[in-house]
């Protein structure tokens, strides 16, 4: 396999291009510091010459990791991306991905996984550090939870209110006085204003702008 580092990290590039290339089963085609450095050093090389696979750290000065990977997989969609980091943080980890980086490992992952992720990777895969993958699954736990919060209350207040109830506060959010409801509705004005106070005690608001809000109307 072909491939580059971007890390500003000289040491670690240093170490990962070592052990890569002691396996005999990866090349290191270049290194690059930062994103900037990394795009021109791609410019400069043909289609055939350039890397399957940038190893690409996620926090780097000039151009980072996140913004780094947009531009590649726009410019270069048969080069993979997989990210670089020393942390686990939920942000980095979603931009990551939404940039279209094909894998996520922490930079204290065995060489061994490193180079099982890339094999992984190159066969047109997904990879990423346990503990990463992890935190992916309970961030999208959470935002199930959440979607099914917010639906369960958008329907639980709708269930609050009767037939007529919903009926008299649409009329009100159109503008239309209590006692033009009362005549379209076929009931008194002292009827309208009972309802109105019951919608207002079962939402728990105090006026009818704060009513129509609840129910998102």
């Amino acid at each position: 396999m072909n491939i580059a580092i971007v890390d500003d990290d000289i040491a670690l590039v240093d170490y990962l291009k070592q052990e890569l290339e002691n396996t005999q089963q990866a090349k290191i085609l270049f290194t690059a510091k930062n994103g900037v450095e990394c795009l021109e050093k791609l410019a400069l090389l043909p289609v055939h010459q350039q890397p399957q696979i940038l190893l690409m750290d996620v926090v780097m000065p000039v151009l980072d990791g996140v913004e780094t990977t947009k531009q590649i997989v726009e410019k270069y969609p048969h080069i993979q991306v997989v990210m670089l980091t020393t942390f686990e943080d939920d942000d980095k980890i979603i931009a990551s991905i939404q940039a279209g980086a094909k894998g996520y490992l922490l930079k204290t992952e065995k060489i061994s996984f490193v180079l099982q992720t890339l094999e992984d990777v190159n066969m047109g895969g997904s990879q990423m550090s346990p503990s990463i993958a992890r935190k992916i699954f309970q961030l999208l736990q959470q935002q199930e939870k959440n979607a099914t919060f917010i639906t369960n209350e958008d329907t639980n207040e709708n269930d609050k209110l009767s037939i007529r109830e919903k009926e008299i506060l649409m009329y009100v959010k159109e503008g239309i006085r209590y006692k033009k409801i009362s005549d379209l509705l076929c009931i008194t004005e002292a009827t309208v204003k009972k309802h109105i106070r019951n919608i207002y005690k079962k939402l728990g608001v105090h006026n009818k702008i704060e009513a129509i809000q609840r129910l998102d109307l």
